[in-house]
């Protein structure tokens, strides 16, 4: 039965897009910690950046004039609020979003955030900062299946992955999920080389901050376990 929208000749406000949502672990605390502004500040300057990179400019014809107009297209999008965080490409940019988001990861951990999340597909409005739909609903629910820091790959995703040319973009963690890697990297012109070199320096980056999670984390069950978590995971995306 078509529904009263329908009905109406209305048109879906939904265009098929693939979005990652996920929440910074430990955010909150930090925001009102003197002793964390620093920390604060750079993952700030971090998602600025990243949304003004996203916020993309695309000259078109105006029909009739001989003019061009700027526009904005709904392409790649990111909203944030508080320790939430949205991104979203539109469908067959699957392979990018999934490097753009490991990127931000990698980012949050370096300034010791842990993050926890999923990557849906499907239905979604996402525009300057506004967002809704099915795939995000999808997402958030991954978000809340997920428990610990890790970002949650939907079936739908992977599907979408099947034939494309990378296979490092997601991995399974010890409890046999598909998640993230953190540990993917954009190529770089097809230099293997470089690409390996800059693989290394992720991973000799990142490995002391994981440890100095796990010491920081002395004493504190909860946030210890969420570290634990996170050394074994890295373990398997080396490996990848």
């Amino acid at each position: 039965m078509p529904t009263a929208s329908a009905e109406r000749g209305f048109m879906s406000p939904y265009t098929q897009r693939i979005v990652a949502y996920f929440d910074i672990i430990g955010w909150k605390a930090a925001c009102t910690d003197p002793s964390q502004y620093a920390p604060v500040s750079h993952v700030a300057q971090d998602l600025k950046a990243i949304a003004d990179i996203h916020t993309e400019v695309s000259p078109r014809p105006i029909e009739g004039s001989g003019m061009m107009e700027v526009t904005r297209p709904m392409r790649r999008q990111i909203a944030a609020f508080s320790d939430n965080v949205a991104v979203s490409y539109p469908s067959e940019d699957v392979e990018s979003l999934l490097l753009s988001t490991a990127g931000i990861c990698r980012n949050l951990l370096k300034q010791g955030f842990l993050v926890r999340g999923g990557i849906s597909m499907g239905g979604l409005f996402h525009h300057a900062g506004i967002i809704f739909g099915p795939a995000l609903i999808e997402a958030v629910a991954l978000e809340a299946e997920a428990k610990f820091p890790r970002i949650l790959i939907s079936r739908n995703v992977l599907d979408a992955l099947q034939g494309k040319s990378r296979s490092d973009l997601v991995c399974a963690d010890m409890l046999g999920r598909a998640v993230l890697n953190l540990l993917c990297l954009p190529d770089y012109l097809g230099r293997l080389s470089h690409d390996e070199k800059r693989r290394s320096e992720a991973i000799q980056a990142l490995s002391p901050v994981i440890q100095a999670g796990l010491n920081k984390s002395a004493g504190n069950e909860a946030n210890a376990e969420k570290w634990h978590y996170m050394q074994d995971a890295f373990k398997r995306m080396v490996g990848t």
